[in-house]
């Protein structure tokens, strides 16, 4: 009996053993997908994309606000890096053709209480040069060192918060960067 208790233990530590029993000794858990069918590589870029001298801007949708058929949106921009980043010469924003109509007002200021009025209709137009072609509103003031920058514009009627398509300009660089931020969305009734 005792022999057969040493078979049979036997036969499981073997069973378990051979179970969990790879069969490359290199592979291991991640390099292969979930269906267990193959390895899963992540290419690296043939043609890496050139970081711009503008693309570490800090731009946040700083305040949203929808009051008396009116919608208000306000960006926060600052250089978090300004010992090797340049200052910001000025910023594009792409908008519909329904929301330009609707701009209202637009300010700059360098806090929330100092926001001045800038006019929108010098600032909506096709502003043409090396960074973008064709219609945008340009905030033609930029940033100064670390001190944060806000910018606004007030549209009649009610639109949603949504992405928007952007340019920044460096001070003193011919090209620019784009992103997308948080920003004008669709109208709504």
């Amino acid at each position: 009996m005792k022999s057969l208790n040493i078979v049979v233990a036997s036969i499981l530590v073997t069973a378990i053993f051979t179970s969990c029993k790879k069969t490359d000794i290199n592979s291991t858990d991640r390099d292969t997908d979930r269906t267990g069918k193959g390895a899963v590589v992540q290419p690296e870029s043939i043609n890496p994309v050139p970081v711009s001298p503008c693309s570490n801007y800090s731009v946040t949708l700083d305040r949203y606000y929808l009051s008396r058929q009116t919608t208000t949106f306000i960006w926060k921009i600052y250089n978090d890096q300004p010992k090797t980043l340049k200052d910001l010469k000025e910023w594009r924003i792409l908008l519909s053709n329904t929301v330009a109509k609707s701009i209202q007002a637009a300010y700059i200021g360098n806090s929330l209480e100092s926001m001045h009025p800038i006019d929108p209709v010098q600032a909506y137009g096709d502003n043409s040069d090396n960074c973008y072609s064709g219609p945008a509103f340009t905030f033609g003031t930029g940033t100064r060192g670390e001190v944060p920058t806000y910018y606004s514009i007030v549209l009649t009627g009610y639109f949603a918060q949504g992405s928007s398509h952007i340019f920044l300009t460096s001070k003193g660089q011919p090209d620019c960067c784009e992103r997308f931020i948080d920003g004008v969305g669709n109208e709504f009734h």
